[in-house]
């Protein structure tokens, strides 16, 4: 069961604006930049209609490139982000979340031959839970990848039965349950020693790759190394025992992947409106100035709540009238 890959992007991505030479029609500010609504043909013959702030692409718009592909959604400083739909020239649709032109979050990517893949996206690569449908044999993949590869637990529908288990890498790997109809479950294992063998001696990102490239190296030289993979023989089922269903006994669903991903602070396209900022946050802190300024714990001891005393002064030492009321630690 094989994934399409998703288009390559080798062409250019949007053209920066910066170089005058091209052709603009919309709305400028005082300072002639580009700022509002405007249609725009770069000079590398790329076309864009949509909003500019302060000479930058930012806000809604549509990007069209010369060889056809195209781009309609948010923009932020010059970049894709946020939601938006990317039409790629092999027919291949994505929908969904962006950050900094690479697919981000979540979104949906329908591929040339049908198939269809919702899920989360990381940097580019499908990372997460997700779900993949296969249009051709009728069935559909529910699992987590890392770095666009499917790893631990998974669920697979055929049209009249379903598969839970795990999945190493590229292959069903480790104890599985085979369910008919909500009736009766077939338990046993998948096992492939090539698998253990690629998985034992992993770590870091790209040893994978360099175990393939080395391995496979002096007899198929002349092999796409993405696709070397398709070299390792396949797992085998071992069926052990057959049962009643018992959904208790199902394997672990898939479960989504902890990200420490933050978002960026919002850009600056301008002075003016950092010094805006810069001088509401300074007023929000004056007000609230009073009440940050209270007494320590140590100050409050000595402190004489007959004599009203700013907070913002150190506190008097209490005298020796006997009727003073005083803190007593």
């Amino acid at each position: 069961m094989s994934e399409e890959d998703e288009s390559d992007f080798e062409f250019e991505e949007e053209q920066e604006e910066e170089d005058p030479i091209g052709k603009y029609l919309g709305q400028r500010n005082h300072l002639k930049e580009r700022h509002g609504k405007g249609w725009a043909i770069l000079p590398n013959h790329d076309q864009y209609d949509g909003d500019y702030k302060h000479g930058i692409r930012h806000g809604q718009g549509l990007y069209v490139f010369r060889n056809g592909a195209r781009y309609l959604g948010r923009y932020r400083c010059g970049k894709r982000y946020g939601q938006g739909i990317f039409y790629y020239p092999d027919g291949s649709v994505y929908e969904g979340q962006w950050r900094k032109n690479l697919k981000h979050g979540f979104g949906t990517y329908t591929y040339p031959n049908g198939d269809v893949y919702r899920g989360n996206w990381h940097k580019n690569l499908r990372h997460g839970v997700g779900v993949y449908n296969y249009k051709h044999v009728c069935a559909t993949f529910k699992g987590t990848w890392k770095q666009g590869v499917r790893v631990g637990p998974v669920e697979i529908h055929y049209p009249k039965h379903k598969y839970h288990g795990y999945w190493d890498w590229y292959l069903p790997q480790g104890p599985g349950v085979f369910t008919f109809d909500c009736k009766y479950m077939l338990n046993g294992y998948y096992k492939s020693d090539e698998v253990a063998k690629l998985t034992s001696g992993l770590g870091e990102e790209g040893e994978y790759e360099n175990y393939l490239e080395g391995e496979y190296e002096n007899e198929h030289e002349e092999i796409n190394p993405r696709l070397k993979f398709l070299l390792i023989p396949p797992s085998i089922w071992n069926s052990q025992y057959m049962q009643y269903y018992d959904f208790s006994k199902l394997p672990q669903q898939p479960i989504p992947l902890a990200i420490s991903d933050s978002e960026d602070s919002p850009c600056d396209l301008s002075e003016s409106e950092k010094a805006e900022s810069h001088y509401s946050i300074h007023e929000e802190n004056e007000e609230e100035g009073e009440l940050e300024k209270f007494p320590t714990p140590e100050e409050s001891c000595d402190m004489d709540l007959n004599k009203e005393q700013p907070l913002t002064k150190p506190p008097e030492k209490p005298d020796d009238d006997k009727d003073a009321l005083i803190f007593i630690c």
